[in-house]
């Protein structure tokens, strides 16, 4: 076989090989226990741009610098990273639903939830002692309390601490003298919203956000733009 006829036949014999299968690309994708209902947004996108994710749920004091997304609820404190807005979320308070209190105001829930005041007849309820339930400083949804609600007052010191919005709901749902606060999203219908101001409302309306890191690769920024649609 002439030598120009065996290069002929090797590269019509290399454009029939299959090619091989590309390696899905693998982003860790943080997340808090708030925005867990954005993990299967995620999913999806991930799926459409053929990437893949590794999810990994943190408090949003402790995300991983190194991790290619990180999403959380409401704007940190300091951003060290770039955030986009992927959505939104509202925080509310919320009782069981045998507790007669409907509504609080701002000074109202500012003195609930610094320890001024601690009978829930204070408020217009039963007399009984009023448990506070709160998250972990590092959590986001704390931190959104600690912004919109305490403004810079000391938390009530006897109050209890909560996982995350599950064990939130469970101790509420528990205990009629109880009051915590959970994402909107996440509330069970065995639990009562109160009832607030207008502009307190607003105030616990936040943007639900999308940390990269200061160089996103192109498979983190494919699914940044189809999270933002």
């Amino acid at each position: 076989m002439r030598p120009r006829l065996l290069l002929s036949l090797l590269l019509l014999l290399a454009a029939c090989a299959p090619s091989p299968t590309a390696t899905a690309v693998v982003l860790t994708v943080q997340y808090t226990a708030a925005a867990r209902p954005w993990l299967a947004a995620v999913e999806d996108c991930a799926a459409s741009t053929g990437a893949v994710i590794r999810p990994e749920g943190r408090a949003a004091a402790y995300f991983d610098p190194a991790a290619d997304l990180a999403i959380r609820i409401g704007e940190p404190d300091v951003f060290p990273a770039p955030a986009y807005p992927i959505g939104e979320e509202g925080l509310v308070f919320v009782v069981h639903p045998d507790n007669p209190v409907a509504a609080l105001d701002r000074n109202a829930l500012q003195a609930v939830f610094s320890g001024q005041t601690v009978n829930w007849r204070e408020v217009g309820g039963l007399d009984r002692p009023i448990r506070v339930w709160v998250y972990a400083g590092g959590e986001d949804l704390q931190q959104i309390l600690r912004a919109a609600v305490l403004q810079n007052r000391p938390l009530a010191p006897d109050a209890r601490l909560a996982a995350g919005p599950e064990d939130m709901a469970a101790a509420i749902g528990a205990d009629p003298a109880a009051i915590g606060f959970l994402p909107a999203r996440q509330v069970p219908e065995t639990l009562r919203r109160l009832t607030l101001p207008a502009d307190m409302q607003a105030a616990l309306t936040v943007p639900v956000l999308a940390l990269s890191g200061p160089e996103p690769s192109e498979a983190t920024i494919a699914l940044l733009r189809c999270l933002q649609r």
